[in-house]
């Protein structure tokens, strides 16, 4: 009975890990920018992002990112904002994706809003974010 266990749950954790292209391995990172006429940005840890009024911890694997390289995975939000649908070059792998990236994550983005993002302080609350980019530590499952 042991062994069946096992051998189901190595299935079902191989299972879901091939499904993804990318696995993250480390934090979200995202710049954070204020200011209008003199722009300060900061490098941010990413906790969460909000959709709908609900709180989410950030997802462990995505179906396709902006770029990849090294181990090390960068989702351009600025250009999912601005044109959703357009075809844009994959930094090191010099592949075409989709940078309608979003589209294989239902849990973060509905029709009506794209997420927002936000960082925890030191007394744990949770600070809204305005990045341009996500960038995280990454394995590439499948090509």
């Amino acid at each position: 009975m042991v062994k069946k266990s096992i051998t189901a749950f190595l299935l079902l954790g191989f299972c879901s890990a091939a499904a993804a292209d990318y696995v993250v391995t480390g934090n979200f990172t995202a710049d954070n920018c204020t200011g209008v006429f003199k722009k300060v940005c900061t490098i941010e840890i990413v906790a969460a992002f909000k959709k709908q009024g609900q709180l989410y911890k950030m997802p462990e694997k995505f179906a396709t990112v902006s770029s990849y390289g090294n181990n090390h995975c960068i989702i351009q939000i600025s250009d999912q904002i601005s044109s959703p649908n357009s075809t844009q070059i994959s930094g090191s792998t010099s592949k075409k994706t989709s940078a309608a990236l979003w589209t294989p994550l239902d849990t973060l983005v509905s029709f009506t809003e794209f997420p927002d993002f936000y960082k925890k302080n030191q007394s744990k609350q949770f600070i809204k974010l305005s990045p341009s980019y996500l960038a995280f530590s990454c394995t590439k499952t499948l090509d």
